[in-house]
């Protein structure tokens, strides 16, 4: 497939993700691009040929309970790059594995410092040293995608920064104790979604329960 074919096929996702989530959609896309090879070499079991769908490389481990494919895989190990055997998610779809994975960086405690930036490039660096992938250039190669083919103009344009709200006080506690993300970029006047409220909910009971506090 060629870059601008895929693109297209994932940008409404990747945009959906940023928009609900956060996640730089231009991350999304170059790390679909680079993990596949822009679709050329997907995940596919080497003993049954079934298409995995997973476009980020990740691999069915810590409890995961879903389908998997069996595949061969490069890993850099000791400065050397070896070939092993390992299991990878399987998924019905590329949009099933666009969500997974953003489920995949907020359910991952390593990855929380990555998730407090909005800016791809950052997050591009800080997925690295967070352990992402194993290969040295990673964050580089992200970084290249997104630039190569102007990723980063695809991201919302719509204002989200807080600096100026008339509740940036009450926003910049709720993130120093934990009920919202470390951002920037916070989008204040954005509705909330029934399964954001949720957690939000739930963030406030363990941070009550926690702090052992009464109100």
């Amino acid at each position: 497939m060629k870059p601008k074919e895929f693109i297209e096929m994932i940008k409404e996702p990747a945009l959906n993700i940023e928009k609900e989530h956060g996640i730089p959609a231009a991350i999304i896309i170059a790390q679909a691009a680079l993990e596949t090879g822009w679709l050329r070499h997907q995940i596919e079991d080497k003993y049954t040929g079934n298409n995995s769908y997973n476009l980020f490389g990740i691999k069915a481990h810590g409890g995961w309970a879903g389908d998997t494919v069996t595949i061969n895989t490069h890993e850099h190990i000791n400065g050397k790059r070896v070939l092993i055997e390992d299991e990878f998610r399987a998924y019905d779809c590329f949009e099933d594995s666009i969500m997974d994975h953003m489920k995949f960086l907020f359910e991952n405690p390593r990855y929380s410092k990555t998730l407090e930036t909005d800016d791809p490039i950052e997050f591009a660096r800080r997925l690295q040293a967070a352990g992402y992938a194993t290969d040295p250039a990673y964050a580089d190669k992200l970084i290249s995608i997104m630039q190569t083919y102007d990723l980063l103009e695809i991201g919302l344009k719509d204002e989200t920064d807080f600096a100026n709200h008339w509740a940036k006080r009450d926003i910049k506690r709720c993130m120093e104790i934990g009920l919202f993300i470390k951002t920037d970029k916070f989008r204040p006047n954005d509705p909330m979604t029934r399964a954001e409220m949720a957690v939000v909910a739930d963030r406030i009971i363990r941070f009550m329960t926690t702090e052992k506090r009464n109100y």
